[in-house]
């Protein structure tokens, strides 16, 4: 599996010429679609009909069936033209501000007009209408997409960007995770007070110049490492999260059985060394699936951790700043950062700095992901970036020295025109 991801409306007005420039310069022999697409009208599911949905207050936002039917015909050229397609799918995600009664629940919750991209609902997975809707899409989707030999689950963690503050990605402590937690023996109450002590301990934290602090990565380590209820969440957040993917799954299994018999299903996986910190236990998962595709964003090095630095830096030093990022590497592993941080020339691809992340970083990782070598076939994620088509050859010849046989690469829309891909030939 050679894959790249591109939103349908990226292909909807020049589908014939971005397909054959992929056949004509690149490897590529798989097509990544979202389910959800942008229209005037906001997003929508790439679904005929609201058949399927009928259990819920609110009915889904779907493009309808002349849309569908555009789409579907470009499904059909492509396969025509020798490409496979994979839905992308995302079972905590909804793209509505009329599903908010999906969302999880924050430390520092995002009022309604602060949802990351705008629309984002990003769902609770002990919240039983997260778990229905989730299984009426995937049904939806596997029932409407005939076509598509693959289906691949996206983001099956808790969130990770810190877009309005470190405690957005403290969660979640909902009424129904309060619930679950409590029928399980846990004091929720408890562990609620440890993680906003948490939280303020990380953004309150002082200088490594101070003498009596210690090093700044063991003071981050210090301050998890004292509150030992906070394993208790993470395991129980684990937990929730796994019944979740499970429970979808099998939901997706049983679809495919009875509309698409072919249908093979794999997982996304965040970075491998902090995977298991957002909940996502892909060594216990796997089975599940046909194959898993871990995630090396440079998103990470290049927006979160700068992100969660300024946000944990109470003196606005800069000197604390650059403290603050190399030990958020260190604690994921993913080595040294640069001496000097590059900003990006746009943030239209969500990258702050543009000179965070090398392909040492994909050796550095396989620690976490060898449990799974022979067991399971893996895709990895690699992204291009401002066009940087020499840092995206290091990472696709590290995946190839790793022993990878596909990819999955997140191309955006200036890296499909005609000129990029024929540049693009012989990397991916």
């Amino acid at each position: 599996m050679r894959s790249v991801y591109f939103h349908w409306s990226l292909l909807e007005h020049e589908a014939e010429r971005v397909l054959d420039d992929l056949a004509r310069w690149t490897n590529i022999d798989t097509l990544l679609f979202y389910a959800w697409t942008k229209t005037r009208k906001g997003d929508k599911l790439l679904l005929p009909t609201t058949d399927g949905f009928e259990d819920f207050d609110s009915p889904a936002p779907v493009v309808g069936e002349a849309a569908f039917d555009t789409f579907s015909g470009v499904l059909e050229m492509a396969k025509s033209k020798g490409f496979k397609i994979a839905c992308h799918f995302c079972p905590l995600f909804a793209h509505s501000s009329e599903m908010l009664a999906l969302r999880n629940e924050a430390l520092h919750q995002p009022t309604p007009d602060e949802l990351f991209h705008g629309d984002l609902i990003w769902g609770c997975p002990n919240n039983p209408l997260t778990i229905q809707y989730a299984i009426a899409e995937v049904r939806s989707v596997i029932k409407a997409w005939q076509s598509a030999e693959l289906l691949q689950l996206n983001h099956v963690e808790y969130p990770v960007w810190p877009h309005t503050g470190c405690g957005v990605i403290f969660t979640c402590f909902c009424q129904h995770c309060r619930e679950a937690a409590q029928s399980a023996g846990l004091d929720f109450a408890a562990i609620e007070g440890e993680a906003r002590a948490l939280l303020d301990d990380l953004t309150t934290m002082p200088s490594q110049n101070d003498s009596v602090s210690p090093p700044t990565t063991n003071a981050v380590l210090e301050c998890i490492l004292r509150r030992p209820m906070l394993a208790e969440w993470m395991t129980f957040r684990t937990a929730s999260l796994t019944k979740l993917i499970s429970t979808v799954t099998n939901a997706a299994r049983e679809a495919a059985q009875q509309f698409n018999p072919q249908l093979k299903i794999g997982m996304d996986v965040f970075l491998p060394s902090l995977a298991n910190v957002v909940g996502t236990d892909f060594t216990s998962l796997y089975p599940l699936f046909d194959w898993i595709s871990p995630k090396f964003p440079d998103y990470l090095t290049g927006s979160i951790v700068p992100m969660l630095a300024d946000q944990m830096n109470s003196t606005g030093e800069q000197a604390r700043t650059a403290e603050l990022r190399e030990s958020l590497r260190q604690i994921l592993d993913v080595g040294p950062g640069p001496s000097n941080y590059e900003p990006s020339p746009s943030h239209d691809e969500e990258l702050f700095y543009r000179n965070t992340f090398d392909a040492t970083i994909v050796d550095r990782q396989m620690t976490y992901l060898n449990p799974l070598k022979g067991k399971v076939q893996m895709n990895p994620w690699v992204w291009q970036y401002n066009q940087d088509l020499p840092l995206l050859q290091e990472k696709v010849s590290a995946l190839d020295r790793n022993g990878f046989e596909g990819y999955c690469i997140w191309l955006w829309k200036h890296d499909l025109t005609t000129s990029a891909l024929q540049e693009s030939q012989g990397i991916f």
